[in-house]
């Protein structure tokens, strides 16, 4: 029967069966399965037509709450919520009001909020498959390994067919309990004239990634990397990386980070580290603070010097709606040669269209100043910077797209800026990644950045491949 291909799956043949007993005889019953089984395939447009002709019939409030949640899977917020306020309208329900302020809060990104309202929600009505996998989602992309299995598996036990929470699970636990190995290759290269700097960089690197725990991680990393500069025609560099990071729940996540970088020359080795904390603000948004001590890589004359810059930053980031969001953030930054420098800058971004066609502008104003200038990097006075980026992100994902599904999507995106000495730039990006099985992922992008003045022009390029062992 069509119920036994539904729980399989096969969500096509569910719906063919469904149709061949329609066309024999009709059975409201039989037409809400088959809705829900378009929904499910993704065929949403299809799937709401149906539940409108049902409830046309005859008003039905599990038709029209199912109806509500299909429109929060297709990304349509707005009239997800007016559904949920017309059941209301018709009859109150506490239940059903109780799950709309959640999935508000949810699309919201009040992450905190979230959490504790689908809790009680559950405790309310504890086989409501619908909070139990949008709480299981919300642990699962704020990286909550330990409450995330639990959740998945206490619907599996629930729900054994739930197809979303089988491969949500197996997701959780490949990046809770699993080490992984990341290996890729970086190109990159640019002319430039009025710099004096032309730079032609290949880097193979390699990352592997161990858990401690549900809550901390270990990162060790090998980078080799050969570079050409318009004064020095050979450099060759090792660099050895260790990090760790720690997530308390969704209150706050703390990462350290020590690189040793050491050349095949007479430049004596560097030292690369620093750390950083971030926390929710009134569940809002994030505040992110950090501190870094980095070298200077841009042309050779300051890898010869060993020149190195203390970085001192604090960003707040706040997600104003689901579309909406901005930030802003101040550095202060030390120079080895003991030059000081202060930046500000904010940025807003605004979503278009959402996942899985995600259109997004935004728009970035930064301002630099240093004590002086320098020959031998970019040390401006006064220097500002306007930059409008927009972004194509499109998933091409076979099903739902969720915390668990093998993604599959490619990305486009143009950036204009122009700076406080009237120089102009147009960059062009594009990228595609790729989850091949949920143990491995591969991704490659590239990047074309041109002045109108001439001024400069880059090219790069990135490939890499993930492995869960």
């Amino acid at each position: 029967s069509g119920d036994i291909y539904a729980e399989n799956e096969n969500f096509r043949k569910a719906v063919s069966l469904y149709q061949e007993v329609l066309d024999k005889k009709y059975d409201r019953k039989v037409k809400a399965k088959k809705a829900d089984a378009l929904s499910w395939a993704r065929h949403y447009r299809e799937a709401l037509k149906m539940y409108d002709e049902l409830l046309a019939e005859k008003e039905d409030e599990a038709l029209r709450l199912q109806k509500a949640r299909i429109l929060g899977w297709a990304r349509k917020y707005g009239k997800a919520t007016a559904e949920y306020q017309k059941i209301l309208r018709q009859k109150p329900d506490a239940l059903v009001e109780f799950e709309m302020k959640a999935k508000r809060l949810y699309w919201n990104h009040r992450v905190k909020r979230a959490i504790a309202a689908y809790r009680e929600l559950i405790q309310k009505t504890s086989e409501n498959a619908e909070a139990l996998f949008d709480l299981s989602q919300i642990y699962s992309y704020q990286s909550i390994w330990q409450e995330a299995i639990a959740q998945y598996k206490k619907m599996l036990e629930l729900f054994p067919a739930h197809f979303r929470a089988k491969e949500g699970l197996e997701k959780a636990e490949l990046l809770a309990k699993h080490p992984q190995l990341s290996s890729g290759y970086e190109f990159f290269k640019a002319n430039s004239g009025s710099r004096d700097v032309n730079i032609h960089k290949n880097v193979q690197t390699n990352r592997f990634y161990m858990p401690l725990n549900m809550k901390s991680g270990l990162e060790l990393g090998y980078d080799f990397a050969h570079r050409t500069f318009k004064d020095f025609h050979s450099m060759t560099e090792n660099r050895s990386r260790v990090a760790f990071n720690y997530r308390k729940n969704s209150d706050w996540s703390a990462a350290a980070f020590f690189n040793l970088v050491t050349y095949r020359t007479s430049v004596a080795p560097v030292y690369e580290f620093g750390g950083q904390f971030a926390f929710r603000t009134f569940d809002v948004g994030q505040m992110t603070l950090s501190a870094e001590q980095l070298r200077l890589e841009n042309n050779s004359q300051v890898i010869r010097r060993r020149t190195f810059r203390d970085d001192f930053k604090v960003r707040q980031d706040l997600d104003f709606t689901t579309r909406w969001k901005a930030g802003a953030d101040y550095t202060f930054s030390y120079f080895s040669d003991h030059n000081p420098a202060n930046e500000i800058g904010g940025d807003t971004l605004y979503y278009l269209t959402l996942e899985p066609t995600a259109f997004y502008v935004k728009y970035r104003y930064a301002f630099r100043d240093f004590a002086r200038r320098d020959d031998f990097y970019f040390a401006p006075h006064d220097y500002s910077l306007h930059a409008i980026s927009v972004r194509w992100k499109h998933y091409l994902n076979e099903k739902e797209i969720f915390f668990g599904a093998n993604n599959l999507y490619y990305e486009i995106g143009y950036d204009f800026s122009m700076d406080s000495a009237g120089i102009i730039s147009h960059q062009v990006t594009g990228g595609l990644a790729w989850d091949i099985t949920k143990r491995l992922q591969i991704k490659g992008e590239g990047q074309y950045t041109h002045s109108i003045t001439k001024i400069y022009e880059d090219v790069g390029a990135k490939a890499s491949a993930k492995y869960f062992f």
